[in-house]
């Protein structure tokens, strides 16, 4: 199913792209045309999940990633498709609220596949953007890898960008992120994950 989403949201981003170029835009200091942005970030993250009376919560400090490909279908405003991820290396667990301290070895991360949707601020480069997603969250431990089932995620960022060159930017963006995801097995339970960060983007466009 990811796999499939990931052809669409690729195909909107090359469409996206094709239209706006068709179109001849290419300003400077504009937002128009082809979009590119890449960020890394930190932030927290935390995993909760309830079965048979357990609470279980797994969380930690992330390291986050995105990629948005894409073109711009009305000024300023901008559609593409969205690869990002978050993960946490040797998250901490608690257990029914007590802490039973980090695992080593081991991470859990959240990673999407969706279509962005970016409007611009102008001329103060100030933007505002939204993935509804399909989330999957994987623990690793050792040689050993678990994912759950997909699940709905969308994630949520509003930055600030300052042009360097006349179609490259540079930024700064704070990102929310959520997802649901039930696991696997027998009467398996829901996987609730929010990540909240900041965030460095380079943006082309």
């Amino acid at each position: 199913m990811r796999k499939a989403l990931a052809v669409v949201v690729v195909a909107v981003s090359l469409g996206a792209a094709g239209v706006a170029r068709a179109q001849g835009m290419g300003g400077i200091h504009e937002h128009d045309g082809f979009f590119l942005q890449m960020d890394l970030g930190v932030g927290a993250m935390s995993s909760k999940a309830s079965s048979g009376g357990i609470d279980v919560e797994l969380s930690g400090t992330a390291a986050q990633f995105s990629l948005v490909l894409g073109g711009v279908v009305a000024p300023n405003f901008i559609v593409g498709g969205h690869l990002w991820g978050v993960t946490v290396s040797s998250p901490d667990v608690k257990v029914n609220g007590s802490s039973l301290g980090s695992v080593s070895d081991s991470s859990i991360g959240l990673s999407g596949v969706g279509l962005n949707l970016t409007y611009y601020f102008m001329p103060i480069n100030i933007y505002v953007s939204a993935t509804p997603s399909i989330g999957v969250l994987t623990a690793k431990q050792g040689g050993s890898s678990y994912d759950t089932k997909n699940g709905f995620a969308f994630r949520l960022a509003a930055g600030k960008e300052w042009w360097v060159s006349d179609n490259w930017g540079i930024g700064l963006n704070l990102q929310f992120a959520h997802s649901s995801n039930e696991d696997k097995g027998t009467n398996p339970p829901t996987w609730a994950t929010n990540w909240f960060g900041v965030a460095f983007s380079a943006t082309y466009n």
